[in-house]
């Protein structure tokens, strides 16, 4: 027999629900809990859902997986999972609604304030948060828990180009607005295809990939690299957004990922030879005439681009390392990096 467990999270409509949506959601959720043996209690309130289910811990999480991926739902935020409960706290139920827009009873504002502070709580921790800790933090599972491995996976660095002599020159405003478009570009577009940004580095990016999703990683740098040209060729020459250019380095390999640090300090990170290289080769990009650079261990995978060797990379240990980029005019550059300085410069 399945253990009891309990689980409440919070989130958001997805789009507005009018009272007769909310009691068909109410209907129909009382319908499968009876069947699935689940109980609880949902509160709404303007765009947010409350909910408190508990029932048989394998059927719990089946329940939770479908709305998980009930489009209905945004922003879901798992507060509290307790499992082995040895009692249930609302057997009655199958699901009771309260749609609290409704009530007049005094103590509901406090309730519904609560409920407002939450939600904006977890959406500052959403930005701040790494992907994979949020995801983690969303099933109701401690990130704490997750011990460091050692996993294969293909690691994106990604950079400004003249990053300091932008902040030297522009104003502070000026610094966000042109960091913050660099980044909307790069984040959405690694997100679209399939990989994902572990952190945020002042002017740049760490961003991995899986192991199988080298074309994936590649398509990505590519529309980065088209997206910053189109907003270039959009923006006079006076204009900061008409500089904007970015190198990126990739590599490939077993690298250790997990929470990193101290007891009271924890980083969810990257650690080992492709992230170094990556970091390193990235850094070439400004000295050839493409925006993207990555070495041979990417070429145990069939790249659907046509590739070029473009130089070599002796390391600090005195290895020697092939590096290419792709042939392909999105990632061509006819930019001399101490031109785009002095330009730069000119903006002041």
């Amino acid at each position: 027999m399945d253990t009891l467990k309990r689980v409440s999270y919070i989130s958001k409509f997805a789009k507005p629900l009018s009272k007769e949506d909310i009691e068909k959601i109410a209907e129909i959720s009382q319908k499968n809990n009876s069947r699935d043996k689940l109980t609880g209690v949902l509160f709404t309130y303007k765009n947010i859902f409350y909910q408190i289910i508990e029932g048989p811990e394998r059927n719990l999480d089946k329940r939770l997986n479908i709305i998980f991926n009930d489009n209905r739902h945004k922003d879901i935020f798992v507060l509290k999972v307790e499992k082995n409960i040895e009692k249930r706290k609302f057997s009655e139920w199958s699901m009771k609604t309260v749609i609290l827009d409704e009530s007049q009873d005094y103590l509901i504002q406090p309730l519904t304030d609560m409920l407002n502070t939450i939600t904006d709580s977890w959406i500052l921790l959403e930005k701040y948060v790494s992907d994979v800790i949020l995801k983690t933090i969303q099933k109701g599972e401690n990130p704490l828990d997750y011990k460091p491995q050692f996993k294969d996976k293909i690691i994106l660095f990604g950079d400004i180009f003249a990053s300091t002599t932008f902040t030297e020159i522009l104003n502070t405003n000026q610094v966000y607005d042109l960091f913050e478009i660099f980044f909307e570009i790069t984040i959405d577009t690694i997100n679209k295809y399939g990989g994902n940004v572990s952190k945020l580095l002042g002017d740049g990016f760490l961003g991995s990939f899986s192991q199988d999703y080298l074309n994936n990683a590649l398509n990505a740098v590519i529309e980065i690299s088209k997206q910053l040209k189109t907003l270039r060729n959009s923006y006079p020459e006076n204009h900061p957004y008409h500089y904007l250019y970015a190198g990126f380095g990739m590599s490939k390999g077993k690298i250790l990922e997990g929470n990193i640090g101290s007891k009271n300090k924890k980083d969810y990170t990257y650690i080992g030879h492709p992230v170094n290289l990556a970091a390193k080769i990235q850094a070439i990009t400004r000295k050839t005439n493409y925006f993207l650079i990555f070495d041979e261990s990417l070429l145990d995978q069939k790249i659907f681009y046509e590739f070029k060797k473009i130089g070599k990379y002796v390391t600090k240990n005195q290895v020697e390392i092939q590096l290419f980029t792709l042939n392909h005019n999105e990632l061509k550059s006819n930019l001399n990096y101490n031109n785009l300085i002095q330009k730069i410069k000119q903006l002041k």
